[in-house]
């Protein structure tokens, strides 16, 4: 399991979101036999930052913060604010 943190606030005071995601996993694993590949899925927490732009979050998270992909206001590619 790998962690990762900070001991203190943001400056605006406004903790991100992280989003609990199912992903499909693949790990290569060299051995003397040659090159494996093992596969599954994996649950996987992922910070608000880094599923921007993929329509996950709502078009406005947070002030001065914007989803592009979930921007109503782009045809075809938003959903209601």
């Amino acid at each position: 399991m790998l962690r990762t943190g900070a001991t203190s606030d943001p400056a605006d005071r406004r903790i991100p979101r992280t989003y609990e995601t199912l992903v499909d996993t693949v790990i290569e694993v060299n051995g003397p036999d040659g090159v494996r590949y093992v596969t599954g899925s994996s649950t996987t927490r992922l910070w608000e930052r880094d599923v921007l732009g993929f329509g996950v979050t709502p078009a406005r998270p947070g002030p001065r913060i914007y989803d592009l992909a979930g921007d109503p206001r782009r045809p075809g590619r938003g959903r209601p604010a």
